[in-house]
């Protein structure tokens, strides 16, 4: 089955797309503050489970209520 993004959250998706955009030939150090900043200020609050569902029930993970 190919993937579908349009399943997940766009601002999610958009959101990681961004991020790896980002973090393309920086260190890790600056990758993981990237990332803490985007959890921090950009996407506060958010759950995997709300953001992705479709790749979190493609990889046979039950979704939590």
């Amino acid at each position: 089955m190919p993937f579908d993004a349009s399943m997940n959250r766009r601002d999610s998706v958009i959101g990681v797309k961004a991020l790896l955009l980002q973090d393309m030939g920086a260190d890790l150090e600056t990758q993981w503050s990237n990332e803490r900043d985007y959890t921090t200020n950009v996407a506060r609050g958010a759950r995997a489970e709300e953001a992705f569902p479709e790749f979190i029930s493609r990889k046979g993970r039950p979704l939590t209520s």
